[in-house]
């Protein structure tokens, strides 16, 4: 038999190597092709801004 009771304190480990920071903010959004890859905002062609589709975010992080 084994007697198990919660812990005192409970330490919430952060493994990602970014921060996430839990933000709710709107967002705009367009789905973009999976068979093309675009490297800067400016390559992307001006039908999928006119696409726009609004969102909320949950939370946002960093990444290289």
């Amino acid at each position: 038999m084994l007697v198990l009771s919660l812990p005192e304190v409970i330490e919430k480990v952060q493994r990602r190597e970014y921060f996430r920071l839990p933000i709710t903010m709107e967002i705009k959004y367009s789905i973009l092709p999976q068979d093309k890859r675009f490297f800067d905002l400016k390559d992307v062609p001006a039908l999928y801004y006119k696409q726009l589709q609004k969102g909320l975010t949950v939370d946002i992080s960093g990444e290289e």
